[in-house]
This record gives C-alpha cells, sequence and structure tokens, in this order.
C-alpha cells in the first residue's frame, strides 16, 4: 500500500523524521563549537584588556620615578658642592642613587612581566616573552659579575690608586718660580688626596727653597715652609673637607732637585658600596632567570604560531 506523501513539501513524515534527527545531529556539535569559540574569544578579550590596564598602570608608577631621577641626581650633586667653574663633579651618591633605583624600578618591572606573562591568552606569546626576558637578564647577569669582580678584586683598587698618585723629581731652576696644580679631592670625588711630601735631592749647601700650597680661587696661603740644609723636606696633610684647587709653588736660590710625591687613592667604602650594589644586581637577574626557565619550558612544545 502506498503511503501519502505530505502536501507541503512533498515528503512522508518518516523521511522527514529522518531529516530532523540528522540536523540535530549536525546542529548540536557546530552550535557547541560556536559557544566554544566565543568564549575564546571572550577571554582573549578580557585578557587583552587586563594586560593593556597593567601596561598603563606601569607606565604611571615608571614615569613618576624616572622624572625623579632625573631631579634628583643633578640635585644631589649640587648638595654635594658640585662647580661647573672649579669642575667639581660629585658622582658618587648622584651614581649610588641611580644604580640603587634603577634596581628596584627592574624589580618593578620583573612583578609587571609576570603578570603580562600570567594573563596572556597565547602560548606561544607567553613562550617569546619568557625567552627574551631570560636573555635580557642573562646579559645584565654577566655585566654585572664582570662590575662586581673589578670593583671587589684589590688590583682594580691599587690600579687606580698608583695612576692618582704621583711620584716625580721636579728640576728647579735660580730665580725661577715653579708652579705645581693640585686639588684637594678628585674632581669626581672618588679620590682621597691624603698627603704630600717633597724631599730635598741634590742641593747645595746654602741653598734655600721657599715651599708655599695656595687657594687657586683666592691665592690665599694655606701653608708655607722654608727648605734648606736644616730642614729637608715638606709634608701636608689633606684634611677631609671641601674641594679646593690648590697651586703648589717653588722658588729656589740655586739650581736643585727636589722629590716631589704626592699619595692618592679611591676611598674603599665607596668601593665596597658600589660592589654590593652590581652583587644585588647579579642576584636579582640571577633569580629572575631561574623564575621564567620553568614558565619557558612549559610553553616551548607549543606552537609558536598559535
Amino acid at each position: 500500500m502506498v503511503r501519502k506523501q505530505s502536501k507541503t513539501d512533498g515528503l512522508s513524515p518518516e523521511l522527514r523524521k529522518k531529516l530532523r534527527e540528522v540536523e540535530s545531529k549536525i546542529d548540536e556539535p557546530t552550535q557547541i563549537r560556536r559557544i566554544k569559540r566565543l568564549q575564546e574569544l571572550q577571554e582573549k578579550l578580557e585578557a587583552s584588556h587586563k594586560i593593556e590596564k597593567l601596561k598603563k598602570i606601569e607606565k604611571l608608577i615608571f614615569l613618576p620615578q624616572i622624572a625623579a631621577i632625573i631631579i634628583i641626581f643633578p640635585l644631589i650633586m649640587y648638595l654635594d658642592g658640585s662647580s661647573l667653574r672649579e669642575l667639581y663633579l660629585p658622582l658618587y651618591y648622584p651614581f649610588l642613587m641611580l644604580f640603587a633605583w634603577l634596581l628596584i624600578l627592574c624589580i618593578e618591572a620583573f612583578a609587571f612581566r609576570s603578570l603580562e606573562i600570567k594573563h596572556h591568552p597565547s602560548p606561544s606569546a607567553k613562550y617569546m616573552m619568557a625567552k627574551n626576558s631570560i636573555k635580557k637578564a642573562i646579559t645584565v647577569f654577566i655585566v654585572a659579575i664582570l662590575i662586581f669582580g673589578l670593583l671587589y678584586s684589590p688590583f682594580l683598587t691599587e690600579g687606580i690608586n698608583d695612576h692618582a698618585s704621583e711620584d716625580r723629581n721636579i728640576d728647579l731652576r735660580t730665580g725661577r718660580e715653579k708652579e705645581i696644580e693640585l686639588t684637594s679631592k678628585g674632581r669626581f670625588g672618588f679620590l682621597t688626596m691624603n698627603n704630600l711630601t717633597l724631599d730635598l735631592e741634590l742641593f747645595d749647601r746654602d741653598t734655600n727653597i721657599d715651599v708655599s700650597l695656595h687657594s687657586r680661587k683666592t691665592d690665599n696661603v694655606i701653608v708655607e715652609e722654608n727648605l734648606d740644609v736644616n730642614n729637608q723636606s715638606f709634608y701636608h696633610d689633606f684634611p677631609d673637607q671641601e674641594f679646593k684647587e690648590l697651586v703648589l709653588r717653588l722658588n729656589s736660590t740655586d739650581n736643585s732637585l727636589i722629590r716631589f710625591r704626592l699619595d692618592a687613592e679611591v676611598e674603599s667604602d665607596k668601593m665596597h658600596t658600589l660592589s654590593l650594589v652590581s652583587f644585588l644586581y647579579l642576584a636579582s637577574f640571577a633569580e629572575w632567570s631561574a623564575v621564567l626557565y620553568p614558565i619557558k619550558k612549559k610553553y616551548s612544545g607549543i606552537g609558536i604560531y598559535e
């Protein structure tokens, strides 16, 4: 017996039922996939929004600090007695402030980069961020360990001290005044002038040498002494005072030879402090690399272009 076909679409009820079953089987996974894609897109948008918000917060935190460093650096130099006229630029305390504050900024940058890696939706981006950060950290680590080795090593200090100190002979001619320019401190605030010594090496018995140390700025006499057969040495200690440009004047009644010795050295406390700061850089960037390595390893097996 032949069944009647539907007047509306020309399909039998059995065929229409089968078509509905097929359509339901097709539509259900398609809808699920659409929902998943929408959820993934929403998560990516939310993650992108979080990352943009983090970057804005990072700028709001970093920019005022950078501006403060730019302002405070010359201010510290000014308070420490810097002078362009006498060319005295004390850099120790400004450098100490600069490197200490930069280390703080680096630690803050570590925290923000960790949050960016955490919230980024792309595994490949997480891998690349971790990889690039490790490369930069290793570069800074190598530089810091080299600087730490140089500053901590006594050879650098001894070399600077030998270069800054002077030990030479000065030939004096009859009636000709000899002038030697000196400073009471190093021009960049790292060197300390300890003492000045003059010894008569070659002279006649009746030779008299007038020795005087003057301030270059005011020409005031700081100390003066006469050298002769009874007093053959001149010794002057540089007190721990403000920076001054000095002039040593020598005037001899006869031809003579004087041994000139100036003892200068780098302040050991300053070198130790700078070596400590370099060690903190070394430790911080080594720890940062150690933190990022598991993240890099975790996402290294995922497609780079995902």
